[in-house]
C-alpha cells in the first residue's frame, strides 16, 4: 500500500488582493488631574530700622541686586546689599572685625573706599561712610556706619513676587518680612479620575492650562515643574489636565 500527496501538485497561480489604505490616528490620551504641593516662599527681611516709608522703590516682577534702593525710611535710602552675613551692629571708628571688612569692601566696590580691607575701621573709612551716607539722603552724617541703611540679601538676583512695604505706613518691624519670592512648586502629583496615583511607564505628556511638559513613568523633573509653576496656583492645589503618551 501507498499514499501520495496530492496537494504537492499545485501550483496555483498569484492573484493580487488590493485594499484600501485608512489613516487613522490613534492617540493614547486620558483625563487626569494633578495635586502640586508647594513650599515657602523665600523672603528678605526688614533691618532694624524705625520710622516712616517715603517711598517704595521695588515691584514685583522686579530682580533685586546689589545696590538697589528697596525703600526710604524717614527720608533716607535703604539699600540692598549682598555679603556673607547680615551686618548686625553699628559700626563707628576703631572698631575691629569681619563686619567692619565687609564695609570696607562694600564701599570699595561702590568706589567710596581706596584702603586696605584689614578689617579696622580707620580713617579713610569714617571718610567713606560719610559720603555714603550723603547719598543715602543721611543728614549731617558723622562717619558712623548704622546697619538700618542695609537689606541684607542672601543671595542676587532676588526676584520679587510681592512687597510687604506700604508707602506712608510705619516700617516692619525688625525681621519682618519686606519682600517675598515667588511660592516655589515642590511638586505634582498625577491622579486618575477615581483620584489614584497615576504613573504608567513610558514617556508621556502632560497638559495644564495650555503648557505642555514632559513625564517620565509618573515623574516630572525640575524643568517641567519651573514651567507648571506659572500656570498652576497655589491656592488651587488640585488642576483639570489631560495625559497623553509621547
Amino acid at each position: 500500500a501507498g499514499s501520495e500527496d496530492r496537494l504537492s501538485v499545485l501550483d496555483p497561480e498569484p492573484v493580487a488582493i488590493v485594499m484600501p489604505v485608512e489613516l487613522r490616528d490613534v492617540v493614547d490620551e486620558t483625563a487626569v488631574t494633578v495635586e502640586s504641593v508647594w513650599g515657602v516662599p523665600a523672603a528678605i527681611v526688614a533691618p532694624a530700622w524705625s520710622g516712616t516709608v517715603t517711598r517704595v522703590l521695588v515691584n514685583p516682577g522686579d530682580a533685586v541686586v546689589s545696590g538697589d534702593v528697596v525703600a526710604r525710611v524717614d527720608g533716607v535710602d535703604r539699600v540692598a546689599v549682598a555679603t556673607r552675613d547680615p551686618f548686625f551692629r553699628e559700626l563707628r571708628r576703631r572698631d575691629v572685625g569681619d563686619d567692619v571688612a565687609m564695609l570696607q569692601q562694600w564701599l570699595a566696590m561702590q568706589g567710596l573706599y581706596a584702603g586696605e580691607i584689614d578689617g579696622v575701621f580707620g580713617s579713610d573709612l569714617v571718610d567713606g561712610v560719610k559720603s555714603w551716607a550723603e547719598l543715602l539722603g543721611v543728614r549731617k552724617p558723622n562717619g558712623a556706619f548704622d546697619p538700618a541703611w542695609v537689606v541684607w540679601l542672601p543671595d542676587e538676583p532676588f526676584g520679587v513676587d510681592r512687597v510687604h512695604l506700604v508707602r506712608g505706613e510705619p516700617a516692619p518691624g525688625a525681621g519682618a518680612d519686606i519682600l517675598a519670592g515667588p511660592v516655589p512648586l515642590e511638586s505634582v502629583t498625577i491622579l486618575d479620575q477615581e483620584g489614584r496615583r497615576f504613573g504608567p511607564d513610558g514617556l508621556w505628556v502632560l497638559e495644564v492650562n495650555g503648557i505642555e511638559v514632559q513625564v517620565d513613568s509618573g515623574e516630572i523633573d525640575a524643568e517641567g515643574l519651573s514651567a507648571l509653576a506659572g500656570v498652576l496656583d497655589p491656592d488651587e492645589p488640585v488642576a483639570s489636565a489631560r495625559l497623553r503618551r509621547a
